[in-house]
């Protein structure tokens, strides 16, 4: 049934569903009521179980290894380190970094994040981006 959806239809009811089903299994039945939290252990290894199935599927598609070497998923790590930090200075309005500890190493970009909620504008930026890098 899925295969006759548009793909963005298709993205969109997985970015929905998979949360949306580790909420509803996270909730159980306690005499009278519905008790958030009850089977979050579980919920979060099967939820660690699925994503892990989920990422060997689409890198075997890509024809990649999974896990990545050692040395790529350190180098990801650290990517995706910079970009949280660099995300939460300028997206997040001066609210702290929760554990912001943890990612003391972490540098942000230099280059600020500007924030756009109308594609034409992302578009403009994008070719003007292009124009300046020559390609």
């Amino acid at each position: 049934m899925t295969d006759l959806l548009p793909p963005a239809v298709r993205k969109a009811i997985y970015a929905v569903a998979i949360p949306a089903n580790a909420f509803i299994i996270a909730m159980g039945w306690s005499g009278n009521r519905w008790v958030l939290g009850v089977l979050a252990a579980t919920v979060m290894e099967a939820f660690a179980e699925l994503t892990d199935r989920h990422d060997a599927a689409i890198h075997a598609a890509a024809g990649l290894a999974w896990p990545p070497p050692t040395a790529i998923a350190a180098e990801v790590k650290r990517i995706d380190r910079t970009l949280l930090v660099t995300e939460w200075r300028d997206l997040m309005g001066g609210l702290p970094l929760p554990n912001a500890g943890a990612y003391a190493d972490a540098t942000p970009l230099q280059r600020l994040i500007v924030p756009v909620s109308d594609w034409r504008v992302a578009r403009a930026m994008l070719s003007e981006s292009k124009m300046n890098a020559g390609t």
